[in-house]
């Protein structure tokens, strides 16, 4: 079924439907998407005997599922649009993720990068979205004499050559094998994790629109780093800090929380745990704390921490502030 400049497998969701005799559904999908899923709900209204909701609230991924919604609501099935399972994360009720493949000029990107590639050992990763497209980027490389690199992440990752905004195993598993990375996908936050996570070159090709980025992906790497040691010097006086632990099920992390706690209170700091689905910059204007350490989704203190009003830390950035290491390391779900 095509939906925008997307197609996925329709008939996967009416088979599970059909399987398990499932009454109530709802639907899940990222915010691009959404405004395509009327097309979807009366698909499957109209080939089963279910009945369709729709989830309004933001989707950030396979991490963010509304249990909490679907138990209140009582429905048999969860169905996410738009992303590939999370192969380690257990969820206490039936969900279905229906990744979607792009229609985009991949193999054209591909040869538009080339030019800009380092050495002849590349890793190429890419998202969910043109995950089916990697023998086709893997071909074009071959074709003009590199030897394309494909890596295996940890349990998160569901396939070979993904890599998501939260975890850049895949990338990480084959660093020390290639001479430069080549990252096929939109926008610059997952680009920018691959060279944080292995200090290798990284050329970034949008499939879409088919610019290339390289030198501005290093850039932006520079100018990252020195807001986030900005962030951890402005936290170094701080005497009371907010653990924020996410609800998400995919994002929730409370043995970290824990394991930071100890050892903020072991360095004289007052600690708080924070709970919290949604973490905004109120959270700092709510509560009397100098400083506030999400362990939810990295992304959450790489995008947004400029907006809050006090340091907002990343785990790993806690372990420099309390001088445990003096090397930045891109905080990661497992």
């Amino acid at each position: 079924m095509k939906i925008g400049s997307y197609n996925f497998n329709m008939s996967l969701i009416l088979d599970e439907i059909k399987k398990h005799g499932y009454k109530t559904v709802l639907l899940q999908a990222p915010e691009g998407v959404k405004k395509y899923v009327f097309q979807v709900v009366d698909e499957i209204e109209t080939k089963t005997k279910a009945k369709v909701m729709i989830s309004t609230d933001p989707c950030y991924g396979a991490c963010d599922i509304p249990v909490h919604a679907a138990k209140q609501l009582g429905v048999d099935l969860v169905v996410q649009l738009g992303h590939l399972p999370i192969p380690n994360l257990k969820l206490p009720l039936p969900v279905l993720f229906m990744n979607i493949v792009a229609d985009a000029r991949e193999e054209e990107s591909v040869k538009k990068a080339i030019e800009k590639l380092e050495g002849t050992k590349i890793g190429v990763v890419t998202t969910a979205q043109h995950i089916e497209k990697l023998p086709q980027m893997v071909s074009v490389l071959k074709k003009n004499g590199f030897i394309p690199v494909v890596g295996k992440g940890d349990n998160r990752i569901a396939r070979d050559g993904q890599v998501l905004g939260c975890n850049m195993s895949t990338a990480q598993s084959i660093s020390d094998k290639v001479d430069c990375f080549l990252f096929v996908g939109t926008g610059r936050f997952h680009p920018l994790g691959i060279a944080l996570a292995t200090s290798k070159p990284v050329v970034s090709a949008n499939p879409f629109t088919l610019e290339v980025l390289k030198s501005e992906i290093n850039e932006e790497k520079k100018k990252l780093m020195k807001k986030r040691y900005g962030a951890i010097a402005a936290a170094y006086n701080a005497k009371t800090f907010g653990i924020v632990v996410s609800v998400k099920p995919g994002q929730m992390r409370m043995k970290t929380a824990r394991v930071l706690e100890k050892k903020l209170e072991n360095a004289g700091k007052k600690v708080y745990i924070l709970i919290a689905d949604d973490i905004n910059p109120s959270l700092a204007k709510t509560f009397d704390v100098d400083c506030l350490v999400s362990t939810a989704c990295p992304r959450v203190v790489l995008d947004e921490a400029e907006r809050f009003e006090i340091p907002l830390l990343t785990p790993t950035e806690v372990d420099i502030l309390l001088e445990e290491t003096n090397k930045y390391k891109l905080d990661t779900l497992q």
